[in-house]
């Protein structure tokens, strides 16, 4: 059974990371982002964070129901729109971009012991 606690903390997290990343891009323009080293250093880290938090959620899932083990960061998408917890669409492309916008969507009831319809 999925660790409910866990994926809570990391939903949380991820959320954090995100509203800061949307936060400061209300806040600087480009041109400033590119003149102030520490600031963004301070977003390369934040969306760091967010990606690691992505791949944790990923895997503690893939682990918990006993899906098939990624070979990589980049196939736990795929397991994971295979196995039918994420829309076909989410596993191609960008697929960090797609885990970080798709994750803080879903309710944790979403990812329960059988997966649900995908549309």
């Amino acid at each position: 059974m999925i660790d409910k606690e866990v994926l809570e903390e990391k939903l949380k997290l991820l959320t954090e990371y995100i509203s800061d990343l949307v936060e400061e891009q209300k806040n600087i323009s480009l041109e400033k982002l590119k003149e102030n080293k520490i600031h963004r250093r301070y977003i390369e880290r934040t969306l760091h964070l967010a990606v690691e938090a992505c791949l944790d959620i990923g895997n503690h899932i893939i682990a918990e129901l006993q899906l098939r083990e990624p070979e990589d960061y980049k196939d736990i998408m795929a397991v994971l729109c295979d196995a039918g917890y994420l829309p076909p669409g989410s596993c191609s492309g960008r697929m960090y971009v797609c885990f970080l916008i798709i994750c803080p969507l879903f309710s944790l009831e979403f990812f329960s012991e059988k997966p649900p319809a995908v549309p």
